[in-house]
């Protein structure tokens, strides 16, 4: 991934869509990212995903997965079923349901939670800042 760069100091982040991509990025990286940021979005199906197979070196990778409880693009327990699927493959990811949000930040009829802030600022601490 980086030729003379330590792996575990990348981030994926996604929202909506972008969620998906991340996580399929981080499964089929070479080696393990450092975290995996699913924003208002959902993994991809096991279907889409079928040519890959289980990896032991990702039990390191940090994740977290944020979705609101009115989105009904990517409702929660949907989203949440797909990243459960995750284990699968190696991959665990802390889900949050943030209250009060949707999923259209984006297009600027919302904007992001406060909430969703603090959870993702505590997030880049976590990792950039032990």
């Amino acid at each position: 991934l980086l030729p003379t760069g330590d792996p575990k100091r990348i981030v994926l982040w996604g929202l909506s869509q972008g969620a998906a991509l991340a996580v399929d990025l981080a499964l089929r990286c070479p080696s393990p990212v450092g975290g995996i940021l699913a924003q208002r979005g959902m993994a991809l199906s096991r279907n889409a995903m079928r040519d890959l197979r289980p990896r032991t070196d990702l039990a390191n990778t940090v994740g977290i997965t944020i979705n609101g409880e009115w989105d009904k693009l990517c409702p929660p327990q949907t989203a949440k079923a797909s990243y459960q699927d995750l284990a699968w493959y190696g991959l665990r990811l802390g889900i949050l349901e943030v209250s009060h949000m949707g999923h259209a930040a984006a297009r600027g009829r919302q904007q992001f939670n406060e909430q969703e802030f603090r959870i993702i600022d505590t997030f880049f601490q976590n990792i950039f800042l032990p």
